[in-house]
Formats: C-alpha cells, structure tokens, sequence
C-alpha cells in the first residue's frame, strides 16, 4: 500500500496547497519512530527512496534526532555514499538543496534551502516541524523566526554526522572527538576516505563561507603529504610530526602529485626531512587565508 504524507487540509494560496501529493511507496515515516524502532536496514531503504537511488549501496552515515523546547522538529539527515552527479557543475549557479520540509506531517516542498547552508547541499535531509506554521506562503515561511535556530541545529548534527565516520575510520587518520550522532551503520568501517575523494571540496567551501563553523570543519580536512603514504592524514596530524623548531606548514601546490613530486622545491625539502602537503586542488591555496 502506497502511504500519503499529507494527513491536514491545506487552505487556498498556502505553500501546502501548492504542493503535490509526496507518496513514500512502501516506506514507513521512520522519521517519527523512536531509534529503537528503526533498523538499520529501514535507515537504508527510506534513504535510497528520499535519494532516488536505486543501487544498493548504503548512505555513509546518518542523524536521526528529535528537537524539543521552543522550536520543535524532528530530523533524518544522510551523507549519501556518492556526490551528486551536478554538485560542483551547479554549486554558484543554484540554492538547490535536497532537504524535504514537512510541516505536522504534511509534505510541504521538496527543496527548501533555507535550512541548509549551500556547502551541505550534498545531504539528503527531511524535518518534520511541529512549530511552523502550516497554511502560510513560502516567503512568509521563509521569514519564520524558528528557521534560524532549525538550521543552526541541522548544521550541528550534520557535522557531528560526518566526524563519526572519521572515528569509525580504521586508518585512524584523525584525534578522537564525542560526538552525538544518534545512528549510523556500523558495519561499515573506513569510509572517510571515500567520503573525502566524493564530497570534501564541500568541506573547504564550508571552511571559506562558515565562520562560525570553520574550526570544526577544518578538522574534518585531509591531504596527502610526502610522508602520509598515500593515506590522507589530518592537519592536527601534520603538525604532530613537525620538526623542533619548525614554525610553518610547507605545502606545494599543483594540477597533480605527480607534477608536484618532480618540483626541485619539493626536493629541497624533503632533503631537509620536511614533510610537505599536496595542494592539488585550486580551492586548496585559498583555504590557507583561514
């Protein structure tokens, strides 16, 4: 049986009235059950019908929470096991995100951005608010004094959601940090790496246009270096291994390793038993300015 998200009638003109029917083909509204309800396999298969991804492959990882007090939502967030085909392509030319707003269980609009910072656009997000009001216009929804402190939350969890996978990494390539993510699927180990290589251009755009956040993202950072071999160890790592007495960070920056690695610069150094990072990306350089 087909289940209808929309359970209230929406008055004329109301963003709700616009909307179309959201039909969740066989999947249950997880997000209203409590964690001990859902298993990982239901976390799964909502994620791949929220996605419309019809592999087989598991979100990295998840956040399923409720938010209780003045503003009240409850939320299911994803890191999606790959990056949008677009992402990139799209990012300064669209506000497009993939995060579903319902509203005391009506299905309200399927992109509504003002909730997500553009650099977490990457995420498969749906909140469910108690505290919103139901039959207003969009731009009236998009003035609603409780936006900021949803999104403010949204952001937290979100990042919180992706340094557990980096604790969850065998390679160990980070300094452990509680975090309160509520669910993942700890069956799968090590994927940081894979999460870095599809979306961690995200993470520096994060550190360029979050402030507020830029500490934690850049602990969420990876390099090769000249003495990582081929893993992808952290700046907080990096600078561990810095020599007595040295001062800076040495980086080199280029279209590939292989190009840097043939760079007498690079040579010097190593000779001197400097370690040294790969900046290969041309958003790399820029982040030394935070």
């Amino acid at each position: 049986m087909n289940r209808l998200s929309r359970m209230h009638p929406a008055m004329p003109g109301s963003a709700a009235s616009k909307c179309p029917w959201l039909v969740l083909n066989e999947v249950k509204a997880i997000w209203l059950h409590t964690l001990k309800e859902v298993t990982n396999e239901d976390y799964a298969k909502f994620y791949r019908s929220l996605a419309k991804d019809f592999s087989e492959e598991k979100p990295l990882s998840w956040s399923h929470f409720t938010a209780e007090g003045d503003v009240e939502f409850k939320a299911l967030l994803f890191v999606p096991p790959k990056a949008p085909h677009d992402l990139y392509e799209s990012y300064y030319n669209s506000n497009k995100s993939n995060l579903k707003l319902f509203v005391i269980r009506v299905f309200i609009f399927d992109d509504f951005d003002e909730l997500l910072p553009k650099y977490l656009n990457f995420l498969m997000v749906l909140v469910d608010s108690d505290t919103l009001p139901l039959n207003v216009s969009r731009e009236m929804l998009q003035q609603h004094s409780s936006l900021k402190t949803i999104k403010k939350k949204i952001i937290w969890k979100a990042l919180n959601m992706i340094r557990r996978i980096v604790e969850e990494d065998p390679d160990k390539s980070s300094d452990k940090e509680k975090t309160d993510v509520e669910a993942s699927d700890k069956d799968e180990k090590g994927q940081y790496t894979k999460f870095w290589n599809e979306i961690g251009k995200s993470v520096k755009l994060g550190i360029i246009k979050d402030a507020s956040n830029r500490n934690r993202l850049a602990k969420l950072l990876r390099f090769e270096s000249t003495k990582s071999g081929g893993k992808l160890p952290s700046l907080d790592q990096y600078i561990s291994r810095m020599k007595a007495g040295q001062k800076d960070i040495f980086y080199i920056t280029g279209t590939s390793k292989e190009q840097q690695e043939k760079s007498p610069f690079l040579e010097r150094l190593t000779k001197k038993n400097y370690e040294v990072i790969f900046f290969t990306d041309p958003v790399d350089e820029y982040l030394m300015q935070y």
